[in-house]
């Protein structure tokens, strides 16, 4: 007995998500969701942005990133922004992409007494170097403190 020949089904291809998918991703009270600039590796999906600088958001909850606990930044009054620990010691990691550039924390313009943070305590947070898991870019500091992602350069989708 012979047994006849079958013809394999076609391999299922995947399916095309539509434009909005990305909207049904993110949380409802999210600004946007981050993706990593060089790659469009998805870091964040729940985060604000900033009220002066669009470029930048915060956020509590990320994901695909991993953190340089040994590439320090911190405050620096003088240059309105973070300035890398590793400069007067030695040269940061490959990682290390100047983003002290990029991410401005500014004292707020109405200080109320209740404020939490002045700026001379903002002088003496350490922040951490964020990269993206996948292709090791720099995308954002971490401020143990508060356990705030500051992200900066990344794209953002509504």
């Amino acid at each position: 007995q012979e047994i006849p020949e079958t013809t394999p089904p076609p391999p299922l291809e995947p399916r095309a998500q539509p434009p909005q998918a990305a909207k049904l991703l993110k949380p409802r009270n999210s600004d946007a969701i981050l993706s990593c600039p060089c790659c469009f590796t998805i870091v964040c999906m729940d985060c604000q942005q900033h009220c002066k600088y669009e470029n930048q958001f915060r956020a509590m909850f990320v994901m695909n990133i991993g953190v340089s606990w040994d590439v320090q930044y911190k405050y620096s009054k003088q240059h309105k922004g973070l300035v890398s620990l590793q400069e007067s010691s030695s040269t940061g990691s490959s990682r290390d992409t100047d983003i002290h550039n990029r991410i401005v924390l500014e004292e707020e313009e109405d200080n109320h007494p209740t404020q939490m943070t002045t700026t001379e305590e903002k002088q003496d947070e350490i922040y951490y170097s964020v990269f993206c898991s996948h292709c090791q870019t720099q995308v954002a500091v971490l401020n143990m403190d508060d356990e705030v992602y500051h992200f900066s350069g990344c794209l953002a989708s509504a």
